[in-house]
């Protein structure tokens, strides 16, 4: 009966060990998902600064462009 009484203890000892170690692995990844996330979060808002900067120059070259054009139209 000793035996059995020892066997019970730890087994319950080693679920409670692994019960924790997966909280703490579980609690960890969320940390790093979290981390990646917001990396993400800051290149894709980056790049939508970068895009509307180009699409500002872009714009503002068309209408220097066209600004010319109608100057040229105009002195003829």
């Amino acid at each position: 009966m000793c035996l059995c009484v020892a066997y019970e203890n730890l087994r319950a000892s080693q679920e409670e060990f692994f019960k924790k170690r997966n909280k703490d692995v579980e609690s960890e990844s969320l940390k790093e998902s979290d981390r990646a996330e917001c990396e993400i979060e800051e290149v894709i808002d980056k790049g939508l600064r970068i895009q509307d900067l180009q699409n500002d120059v872009a714009t503002t070259e068309k209408e220097e462009v066209g600004l010319g054009g109608d100057v040229g139209v105009g002195g003829i």
